[in-house]
């Protein structure tokens, strides 16, 4: 019997807005098998015979069973929902690093080059040099955020299959791969256990500052997602909060910026324990952004597509953004921020509880799925206070810390129109998210793909600058 193709299978995506932040996990059901191995009487699960996509009978493992039948993990790490259940005797074998590289590269993909750093495998179709460079930032952020959680009391496993990421040439091979939202430059494939992402874009040479931030920090964010959950902590499938999931993500993910001279060779910047936790600058560029109202007015403002509202968007709301973004089954843009303030937060403040939490979490039954409201009353449960009382305790906390500033960033537009006019904009913004969400606030449907430019400024007078005298040249 068959796999069920699955079209829409659960993704961790990261947008293209640089900062590291995007929508959220897609619907998740709980974890499958006994996380850090917490019981040594488990009854070795079930095995199957199936065939994958290429027509390989394989022999696979229940991974977990709910409402729709059984999931069951391939060898080479994947889930799959088989069409029928033919049992079998046979033993399972997870396949090695050689077999996953083996069988990914067979027919279309036979050009892709393997860089191996184990538990890493990267297939790149790009450069040997960028595969090279997003090998050792995810090698390295495997060995410290596994070290960092051991010595924090929440114990990990070794990963059961090689970890797969595979890196296309260009934006456009990417997205024939898998039709995602244009904002989307990289994600974690939940059911394929695999990281996707391109190397170079045409919008990368237009906006370089901007993307040298980006590249680093959209890895690194997809490598912890992928790590938490192949080595115990966040077992795949689960039904975790969406803020959380991302929150983890953003908390663990930023570094050192790279250094802007022409000399330096460290230009994806200092990836490591010694940053878990350090202040993201550009999510602090969002949270202030986001306190201004007619800021925020100007950047969700524009006659494109509607994207989800950030948690902070209803500032005269009666229910406090935290509660809130607790209750969210998807997140803004913006959000990320939101999700990285609460989680640094929780983790400076709160770090018992917080590691209750987590393990608590990371015990639940698999396909089980969770309510807002569930999560809500969890996280009250978790904390001992309720989230629409930290509201002040979070801003105080936010108050106190220290981070590198960073500079103004000069946006400009253009968009080709059906009637032959052009339309144009501008906007000055420190912070990369926001420029993103008001991007796509400004784009058209109905016309030519959006053209825009960044440029970085010591000060917003500067920049603003720089937007008038564009458009004065623009109209003569």
């Amino acid at each position: 019997m068959e796999l069920a193709e699955i079209e829409n299978s659960p993704i961790l995506r990261l947008p293209i807005d640089l900062s590291g932040i995007t929508s959220a996990l897609t619907s998740a059901p709980s974890a499958p098998e006994s996380p850090r191995g917490r019981s040594s009487d488990v009854t070795e699960p079930e095995r199957m015979r199936v065939c994958d996509a290429s027509g390989r009978v394989l022999v696979g493992r229940v991974y977990a069973r709910g409402p729709g039948g059984p999931v069951v993990q391939l060898p080479d790490g994947s889930l799959g929902w088989p069409e029928g259940e033919v049992l079998t005797g046979l033993p399972f074998h997870p396949w090695s690093a050689q077999q996953v590289a083996g069988s990914f590269r067979n027919g279309r993909n036979r050009d892709f080059r393997v860089v191996e750093r184990s538990p890493y495998v990267v297939l790149t179709e790009g450069s040997d040099a960028f595969a090279e460079q997003a090998a050792d930032l995810l090698q390295t952020l495997y060995h410290d955020l596994t070290a960092c959680f051991e010595d924090g009391g929440i114990p990990v496993t070794e990963p059961e299959f090689p970890l797969v990421a595979v890196i296309y040439r260009d934006e456009a091979a990417f997205r024939r791969y898998r039709p995602v939202d244009p904002d989307v430059r990289a994600y974690y494939e939940v059911v394929s256990n695999r990281i996707i992402l391109y190397e170079s874009s045409p919008q990368d040479l237009r906006a370089p500052e901007l993307a040298a931030l980006s590249r680093p920090q959209t890895i690194a964010h997809e490598g912890i997602h992928q790590i938490l959950q192949n080595v115990g902590i966040q077992p795949r499938l689960a039904d975790w909060p969406p803020w959380l999931v991302e929150g983890l993500a953003e908390y663990y993910s930023p570094a050192a910026l790279p250094d802007p001279s022409p000399e330096s060779r460290a230009d994806w910047g200092d990836y490591g324990r010694a940053n878990f936790g350090r202040v993201n600058p550009l999510h602090m560029a969002t949270l202030i952004d986001l306190q201004d109202p007619s800021a925020l007015l100007a950047h969700l403002r524009g006659p494109g597509p509607s994207k989800v509202a950030p948690a902070w968007a209803s500032l005269n709301a009666d229910e406090p953004w935290v509660t809130r973004l607790i209750l969210r089954t998807e997140l803004s843009p913006t959000d990320y921020a939101l999700a990285w303030c609460l989680t640094h937060y929780l983790a400076q403040h709160h770090a018992d509880a917080f590691r209750s939490y987590l393990l608590a979490l990371g015990a639940r039954s698999p396909l089980e799925p969770r309510t807002p409201e569930q999560h809500l009353k969890e996280f009250i449960e978790a904390f001992g206070v309720h989230p629409s009382s930290l509201t002040r305790r979070i801003k105080g906390h936010l108050a106190s810390l220290r981070y590198d500033r960073v500079p103004y960033y000069a946006v400009r537009f253009e968009q080709m129109m059906p009637s032959g006019l052009t339309r144009r904009g501008t906007l000055v913004s420190p912070s990369p998210t926001m420029i993103t969400q008001w991007l796509q606030a400004q784009t058209l449907p109905e016309g030519s793909p959006l053209v825009w430019w960044a440029n970085a400024f010591a000060s917003r007078n500067l920049a603003r600058l720089s937007c008038e005298s564009w458009l004065l040249q623009t109209y003569p």
